[in-house]
């Protein structure tokens, strides 16, 4: 990343904090309205008092999270190392630079084979992964944009609020300020708020949060009749009595800070849905009914649609955005509800919320994350340390040991190139790719100590760098140029840990145990070798015999990194040697019959203990190698181990690569025949349709239900008319009069035409109930077959990589054979 780029990024603790705000948010939210679903049938304040709760802890979440980063403390912590890990431990492959398959006419018409391009680059190339810090640090940028884009509309409207409030007008009706000072008395206040209107509003409201005021559309408290007057100021002067315009700011500060949290806005609109309940119940409780204000709020609610006006932050008005109106209206003229009015909440409900804002600010501090810092550590005086450069042969004035990890012979040269001295302070830290098996130990150096390492590492006196502590070989690493003030050695967490607490902890404790058990001593290794028949690195040099070495060099492919490539060239080292590869060496020649080979009970295992096969450090060699043999016997050898290789793994890869492409290329081909029908398929309905789109057909469906609305509502018409015929054809019969002919021909005329219409009805219908099928069917095939090309396109770009991996020379090549001097 670049510097300008690193400039941007956040700090670490806190993202972990905006991290543990964002999942107390949500785990808040949710709790609210899981809970308040399970109250749903029971009374209103129950239900507004655990979601006031809610609310407030939702308004501390901020707060607390900005002490857990200032103070230093969290109930989650999490190392910094996890923070700057990748989101992949692999590099993204953009597949861009492929070209994608072209279907590819045939003169044969039975076969219709759709095969790719053949490309002679790579089919992907790799892309830096991203850092969670640094998609971390993005999300927050996009979180901190549209919060101060939120603010700055919420203090927009305040300043829009101030202004109307100066241009309002007191009420010219007495009538509609003692109807205002009646119902504040009627729900429990002592000082009622004034009473103002202005044509700025389009529906009742209450204004202003520290001094409240009723202000009513210009003309209503002339125009409405008292009844209806009475409802709407009852329901205001509810919302003055609860202090509801306090509640609405913390709503609207809530929902600016949490703008991206869907459960955080849904319990917005459930708590203002149980407020605007809450204060209806004041006016059924005050009127007996709530038909006069379901009357007035289906009005106002027709002209504020008509309007499209918004009411601004700092209002409560008769009609709230978020509560369903129709729900609203339903409750009150159900006369079978009963009213729950809250002049003052209940001890249930006191106690429900006091219980539910408890266990969710428990939450709240729960879910706090705070980044730890890096265990770092000054070195132990008691401990000793020393680096050495390290090679595989021996060295005047070099001194033998063994590789702690592999078991191989190793040589340090003298003399060391930093001592305990040297060491300012030792660090753990999580490996990045796989922290829980894996870590680090990070050395840091004193001034001195980094110029002698700098000038060692400058001079190129090695490729491996080995840490003995306190006597014994730690860690071998691989030098990393250059080393700014410290050098890093990666290996299994529990040898980090137990190195770690080595050079830390003041008294030295017995290390024969752990050495036993991971790293076997120099002096146990010979001896083993000498028991053996192993021809060690040290006794290799002095043997009287020759020897041959077969070189292949390991290509690295463009795609791979540094650490796949280091990964996969020791997996091959390792299958060199495989029994298997070993066997098939002696099957496939004649080297059982060779004087080193020939006398041996157990042929595969002599090739084991003295076959060297090893990566050469800072190169792409493969080395296969046979000492202290005839020069002509160890080339025969180390041929046909490496001919034995590259037929039992390095051609297998290659032959099951291409079984790979011609798996792909049958299932390509099968899914394009199947993409084939499947268009075949919808251009035929859609052909039968006339039409593509399915909104048309939607259209379509709408004109012909309204045309069966109408043709419904004939009927009852000619109905109607029929019942009146025979109403008078029957008063005629009783009063034993003759009926007139016009009534029977009129009855037969209306009998006809009700049957026509019926029978046109029914057609209708029908075509409604197809239409609609049809509809379903081709919304169905579209997405089948959008589903379908978008499978066939990712198979098809695994075919593309498949056949760039079938076109690629072989990772592995056999460079040559060349004899070894005695």
């Amino acid at each position: 990343m670049t510097p300008v780029l690193d400039g941007l990024l956040f700090d670490r603790a806190w993202i972990c904090t905006s991290a543990g705000a964002a999942v107390a948010a949500v785990s808040v939210a949710a709790l609210a309205l899981v809970v308040g679903r399970a109250l749903r049938g029971r009374p209103a304040p129950l239900r507004y008092g655990l979601l006031l709760a809610a609310l407030v802890v939702l308004g501390i979440v901020p707060v607390v999270a900005a002490a857990s980063r200032l103070g230093g403390w969290g109930a989650v912590r999490i190392s910094n190392a996890t923070v700057d890990r990748p989101l992949s431990t692999r590099p993204f492959l953009v597949p861009s630079a492929v070209p994608r398959p072209t279907p590819v006419p045939d003169s044969s018409p039975r076969e219709e084979a759709v095969r790719p391009e053949r490309v002679a680059e790579p089919a992907v190339v790799p892309m830096r992964v991203p850092t969670f810090r640094e998609v971390a640090s993005c999300l927050l940028w996009v979180w901190l944009g549209v919060l101060v884009f939120s603010v700055g509309r919420m203090v927009r409207d305040l300043l829009r609020l101030r202004t109307l409030r100066r241009s309002l007008t007191p009420s010219p009706s007495p009538a509609a300020v003692d109807l205002l000072r009646e119902a504040a008395r009627s729900v429990g206040l002592t000082q009622p708020p004034r009473l103002f209107e202005s044509a700025a509003v389009p529906v009742p409201v209450v204004i202003g949060p520290v001094r409240p005021v009723v202000v009513l559309p210009a003309g209503m408290a002339t125009t409405l009749d008292r009844e209806k007057l009475t409802a709407v100021l009852l329901h205001e002067a509810a919302h003055v009595a609860h202090g509801d315009l306090w509640v609405g700011l913390l709503q609207h500060a809530v929902a600016a800070v949490f703008w991206w949290c869907p459960p955080v806005h849904r319990l917005n609109r459930r708590l203002a849905e149980a407020r605007e309940e809450i204060c209806d119940d004041y006016v059924v409780l005050a009127q007996g009914d709530g038909f006069q204000l379901a009357e007035v709020l289906v009005e106002m609610a027709a002209g504020l649609r008509e309007k499209r006006q918004r009411l601004a932050i700092g209002t409560l008005g008769a009609i709230d955005e978020k509560p369903a109106l129709e729900g609203r209206v339903e409750r009150l003229v159900d006369l079978t509800r009963k009213a729950a009015p809250m002049t003052r909440m209940n001890r249930l409900a006191m106690a429900a919320a006091g219980a539910f804002g408890a266990a969710a600010l428990a939450i709240v501090v729960a879910t706090t994350i705070h980044a730890a810092d890096e265990s770092t550590r000054p070195l132990s005086k008691t401990a000793t340390l020393e680096l050495h450069f390290v090679t595989t042969e021996s060295l005047p004035d070099s001194k033998a040991c063994t590789n702690p990890d592999t078991g191989e012979p190793l040589f340090l040269t003298m003399p060391e190139i930093l001592t305990a001295t040297d060491v300012a302070s030792v660090g753990l830290v999580d490996d990045e790719i796989n922290p829980t098996m894996n870590a680090r130990l990070d050395v840091f150096l004193t001034n001195d100590g980094a110029m002698k390492i700098a000038s060692a590492t400058a001079n190129g006196q090695g490729s491996q760098l080995a840490l003995v502590v306190n006597g014994d070989v730690s860690l071998v690493a691989k030098v990393m140029s250059p080393l700014p003030g410290h050098f890093v050695c990666s290996s299994s967490r529990k040898r980090c840990e137990r190195v770690f607490r080595s050079l830390t902890e003041d008294s030295v404790q017995q290390r024969t145990t752990s050495r036993e058990v991971d790293e076997p001593p120099v002096a146990q290794v010979k001896a083993a070798s000498a028991n053996k028949g192993i021809l060690t690195a040290e006794t290799a040099a002095t043997a009287n015999g020759k020897g041959a070495v077969a070189l292949l060099r390991f290509h690295k492919v463009a795609s791979q990194t540094d650490a796949d490539y280091q990964r996969s060239s020791q997996t091959h080292v390792l299958l060199v040697k495989d029994s298997e590869v070993l066997k098939s060496a002696l099957q496939l020649s004649k080297i059982a019959e060779l004087p080193c080979l020939k006398g041996e009970k157990d042929p595969i295992g002599w090739l084991t203990r003295n076959v060297d096969v090893q990566m050469q450090p800072g190169s792409e060699i493969l080395s296969i190698g046979v000492r202290g043999v005839d020069a002509a016997d160890a080339s025969a050898v180390v041929t046909a181990v490496a001919q034995a290789y590259l037929a039992n793994v390095v051609d297998l890869q290659k032959r099951n690569t291409f079984k790979v492409r011609d798996a792909l290329e049958r299932r390509y081909k099968q899914s394009m025949d199947e993409v084939r029908a499947n268009l075949d398929t919808y251009n035929q309905l859609t052909k039968s349709l006339g039409t593509s789109d399915s909104e048309e057909l939607d259209t379509q469906r709408s004109l012909l239900l309204d045309r069966l609305r109408s043709l419904g509502e004939h009927i009852v018409r000619l109905e109607n008319d029929k019942h009146t015929v025979e109403t008078d054809l029957g008063v005629a019969e009783k009063l034993r009069e003759k009926p007139d002919p016009k009534l029977r021909a009129r009855l037969d005329v209306l009998n006809e035409q009700i049957a026509s219409i019926a029978k046109e009805s029914n057609r209708v219908a029908n075509e409604v109930k197809e239409l609609g099928a049809a509809r379903s069917d081709l919304i169905a095939g579209k997405q089948a077959l959008e589903r379908l090309m978008k499978f066939t396109d990712e198979i098809g770009v695994q075919l593309n990589a498949a056949e760039v991996d079938v076109v690629r020379p072989n990772q592995v090549e056999l460079l040559g054979v060349r004899e070894l001097a005695p």
